[in-house]
């Protein structure tokens, strides 16, 4: 389809730049493979950090919300703010039904918090941003 074709186009301009790109790709793959053969989302996670966002978010968000979809979970770590926000956005396009909980402890946190379904704000050292806008 079309997305594919415009998500290869992608892969193969950062292929010089980011070599790794194709064996994240690869990876996510049969990842999603698997997970299409079970029925059991409770023994997978996702944990992606800032680079992975950035690359799976931009050049495979569909194979991304396949993955996070056969998941419990998705955690995101030492990520940007924003992307945490597209992050949750992705799958909330993406993955129909879902439910997505927004965690965070910050300011930095707010536009997650706001793109979750659930957003839950913990008062912490950063002050109560995330706890006024969750």
């Amino acid at each position: 389809d079309a997305e594919t074709a415009y998500e290869n186009a992608v892969i193969q301009s950062l292929q010089p730049k980011y070599p790794v790109v194709a064996a994240i790709r690869q990876a996510l793959e049969e990842k999603a493979a698997e997970m299409a053969k079970s029925s059991n989302s409770a023994r997978h996670a996702l944990v992606i950090d800032e680079r992975a966002i950035e690359l799976c978010g931009m050049a495979m968000p569909k194979l991304l919300a396949s993955v996070a979809n056969g998941s419990r979970s998705v955690v995101a770590c030492r990520a940007r703010k924003d992307q945490k926000a597209q992050l949750l956005q992705l799958i909330r396009r993406r993955v129909p039904g879902s439910v997505c909980l927004g965690i965070g402890d910050g300011a930095n946190d707010v536009a997650m918090l706001k793109a979750a379904h659930v957003g839950v704000g913990i008062i912490g050292k950063e002050g109560a941003q995330a706890v006024n806008n969750s």
